[in-house]
């Protein structure tokens, strides 16, 4: 029964290889038989530790693989029937293009948000946008029709965003391994205060000029 590796993806160029073998008359050592995908397999020797038959390999490069264990009994039956196929993934996903349809906004105005995403391994799920370095997150969905271009309508207010003043968003995107890409951001402003208003003229009370000037002076920065 093989207990390690697991099958599906790792991001841990470490693998451990182990199985445990029920026999009387067990050989001394067996025999791993990894193969990559594209490539010729290669044996490797297990170790048997009293019933758990081992091999650990320190540094497998990103590739899927096929790891097979053949055990000899004394009396030269041999069990070739178990394998198992996982992929050495340790690269994160190429996250580009980040974009938002208006860089100034109000805290409840909708805004667009798109990022591209590509990875072999990529888990959809987890492509996110976050105004508060990943404290609040808004899922993104892929755009129909689109290979990698992800996209949400949402608020500032809800990516986590203060406010009032400037907003980092920061996109995230996992793959099936685990291996995670957090450096891509893009920049917006939130403009949560209302103008400051000073009226300069008409004076409160009483004029006899017909001819009325209305001025304030307006203070935004928006």
């Amino acid at each position: 029964t093989i207990t390690s590796p697991s099958a599906g993806n790792t991001s841990s160029q470490t693998i451990n290889f182990n199985a445990t073998v029920l026999e009387n008359n067990p050989e001394t050592s067996g025999t791993l038989q990894v193969t990559p995908d594209g490539q010729s397999p290669t044996n490797y020797t297990l170790t048997n530790y009293s019933g758990n038959w081992g091999y650990t390999n320190l540094s497998m490069p990103d590739n899927r693989y096929t790891a097979k264990f053949m055990i000899n009994d004394t009396g030269g039956t041999m069990n070739n029937t178990e394998s198992v196929t996982f992929t050495v993934d340790t690269t994160v996903p190429v996250v580009v293009n980040a974009s938002v349809n208006d860089t100034t906004v109000f805290a409840a105005q909708q805004v667009q948000v798109n990022i591209s995403v590509t990875d072999a391994n990529r888990d959809d799920s987890t492509v996110k946008a976050s105004g508060d370095a990943g404290a609040t997150n808004v899922s993104m969905a892929l755009i129909s029709g689109s290979a990698e271009v992800f996209q949400a309508e949402t608020t500032s207010s809800a990516l986590g965003c203060p406010a009032d003043g400037a907003c980092t968003i920061t996109f995230f995107a996992s793959d099936a391994a685990g291996n995670l890409n957090g450096s891509v951001t893009t920049a917006i402003t939130v403009d949560g205060t209302a103008p400051e208003v000073t009226i300069t003229s008409p004076s409160a009370g009483n004029t006899s000029s017909q001819t009325i000037n209305f001025n304030a002076t307006v203070l935004e920065n928006n």
